[in-house]
């Protein structure tokens, strides 16, 4: 996988997933990588970045955008009219906490790349995906 940074679309299975969001799945996309990353077993690369980056997506979606989020996803968030419910905000959380923990090959990848600014974000995202 080519990661060129630590955001959630910096990473060759986000900018994958995103091809799929804006092939017209809409947050019915968002909820499939997030159920996937939700299973139980050892949490693959592709399903973990792909759950981030829609994790991301909800988050702007209800108001709480990264101040990050490229500029592209607002107007995808405007074009798009599904909102996203209370249980979409809480498998979303849900789903960024199995991706932070144990049995997680993109926390596993991170921890060995002893770079801490990977996980500050993903605190700073659960934060904003709180009720």
């Amino acid at each position: 996988m080519g990661t060129w940074g630590t955001g959630p679309f910096e990473n060759d299975d986000a900018v994958d997933w995103v091809s799929e969001l804006y092939d017209g799945g809409g947050i019915d996309t968002c909820r499939e990588a997030l159920r996937a990353a939700t299973v139980e077993g050892y949490l693959e690369m592709y399903v973990g970045a792909a759950a981030i980056a829609a994790a991301e997506i909800i988050a702007a979606a209800v108001g709480r955008a990264s101040s990050d989020l490229p500029g592209e996803f607002f107007e995808w968030l405007i074009d798009n009219d599904d909102v996203p419910t209370s249980a979409d905000i809480t498998l979303a959380r849900n789903a960024v906490e199995r991706i932070s923990g144990e049995d997680s090959e993109v926390a596993d990848l991170w921890q060995d790349a002893r770079d801490a600014s990977w996980a500050s974000r993903v605190e700073e995202l659960l934060v904003r995906l709180a009720d």
